[in-house]
């Protein structure tokens, strides 16, 4: 499919290789702020140390804040704006909350021109709290109530049903509640295969999600004629380890299925929603194809523009240009292992500790003034976090050069995925968000959870011995 409008074209600067992380130095020339990977921005090493010096000046990582998570404000504006340039002007693009629930990312991502997609009535709260109308705000998941889709419906959010349950649900609280117009669609799986990582594929032959197109197809296409709400077909096959292929094979079978419909109600199907699904490049054994936005438009089926398009992108928005920063507490040695302990494990990165092959983060070490270590490495190292669990590991056998109690661990790619799928484990203190611009102060996201506030999430009233 076309795309309306021209690429991008972001001028760049030389740097040199040293300071450079591995893959930045297949690089060489990068953005002032950032350095691109097959299209995708990501933070450079300059910024991050830049960054990392201010936080640590500013108290935001120390002692008594030894974690946090940083996010790049202008390269996430950059990427989201990418994806409303490489589509038609009426697509609405919903970013994935789930990526990053952070008020202030979902704020930035609606200034860029997006929308919001929600998997819960929680994420629908957010969106609204950032100041997305409910015009543009996306409501999936395979479970609602009927208090909450009667919220929704009453609040004019978009609803994409999961089942056909849900279109029974639907269609009963709009006739007890005399709501006469509603916008819904209902998810399908095309059951076209699933990707690599069989956690993130929901097109298998069997998933959790949507109706089997190849099973019920004649009932679906009953449900539409039946139901004058129905307006939008649904279709998401799968996120990371699902190549751009399946992702254009998803849409296509969106398509037939809604020109079918409307050849027998016609006009009855005006959007179609092809979900997200574009990988990121975390360095692991899946190898992913990586696209730019422009680059997946173009592969998109020309029937498809005669369709409001609506997108659900959000690992790829955020996952690459954000990332962790984790004070290192201990190194110590056991057996024929070396371990790196610092304040980031399991709570933050959950995929890399369970699937470590599939989710491989880079992990850099840099000294306690937040600058890249230099010098030759002295052997490999795991790099353990804070969790009361043997399996907290998320980083195996890693080259560094020798680390110090005091250093710092940065975990790159961790803008998605990561503070959003936060673990409970252990009560630790969830730690704050801090985004940050070109020439601007550091900008407070999420500020720092309090042993207060922790207590109280437990059913406390105030922490004791203060």
């Amino acid at each position: 499919m076309q795309s309306l409008l021209p690429p991008v074209v972001r001028p760049v600067q030389q740097i040199s290789e040293v300071g450079c992380t591995p893959r930045a130095r297949e690089y060489r020339t990068v953005p002032a702020l950032q350095f691109a990977m097959h299209g995708v921005l990501k933070p450079a090493s300059a910024p991050i140390t830049s960054v990392l010096k201010r936080a640590l000046n500013g108290g935001y990582l120390s002692d008594a804040a030894p974690r946090a998570v940083f996010f790049d404000l202008d390269a996430f504006t950059a990427e989201c704006k990418s994806l409303v340039k490489a589509f038609p002007r009426n697509a609405l693009h919903g970013f994935a909350v789930k990526a990053c629930p952070v008020v202030g990312v979902v704020r930035a991502a609606y200034l860029a021109g997006m929308g919001g997609e929600c998997a819960s009535e929680g994420e629908v709260a957010l969106c609204l709290a950032a100041g997305i109308p409910p015009a543009k705000i996306i409501f999936d998941s395979p479970a609602k109530t009927d208090a909450v889709l009667l919220d929704a419906l009453k609040k004019g959010v978009h609803i994409n049903a999961d089942n056909f349950d849900e279109i029974e649900q639907i269609d009963t609280l709009m006739r007890l509640n005399g709501i006469m117009h509603a916008s819904v669609g209902l998810r399908i799986n095309p059951q076209i295969g699933a990707g690599t990582i069989s956690m993130t594929s929901t097109a298998g032959l069997s998933n959790k999600f949507g109706v089997p197109l190849r099973e019920v197809r004649a009932e679906i296409i009953a449900m539409f004629e039946l139901y004058s709400f129905l307006n939008c077909v649904h279709v998401h096959v799968g996120s990371q380890g699902v190549s751009p292929q399946q992702l254009v094979d998803g849409a296509t079978a969106a398509v037939q299925l809604a020109d079918e419909i409307n050849g027998r109600v016609p006009g009855r199907i005006t959007t179609i929603d092809i979900g997200g699904g574009l990988s990121v490049d975390y360095g692991g054994d899946t190898k992913p194809e990586v696209i730019t936005f422009s680059q997946f438009a173009e592969m998109l089926p020309e029937a498809l523009s005669k369709y409001r398009i609506v997108t659900e992108f959000g690992r790829r928005l955020a996952a690459p240009v954000g990332w962790i920063a984790a004070k290192v507490q201990a190194v110590k040695s056991s057996g024929p292992k070396r371990y790196i302990i610092c304040h980031a494990g399991a709570d933050l990165c959950m995929r890399a500790a369970y699937a470590p092959e599939k989710w491989r983060h880079e992990i850099e070490l840099r000294d306690a003034k937040g600058g890249l270590k230099d010098g030759p490495t002295v052997g490999k190292f795991d790099v353990a976090g804070p969790l009361c669990f043997s399996g907290d590991i998320i980083a195996t056998d890693r080259e560094y050069q020798q680390p110090e109690v005091g250093d710092i661990m940065v975990i790159r790619d961790a803008g998605g995925y990561t503070l959003g799928m936060y673990s409970r484990h252990t009560s630790q203190l969830v730690p704050g968000m801090y985004g940050y611009r070109r020439g601007a102060e550091i900008q407070v996201l999420k500020k720092p959870e309090t042993l207060d506030e922790l207590v109280h999430f437990w059913g406390g009233r105030v922490a004791c011995n203060k």
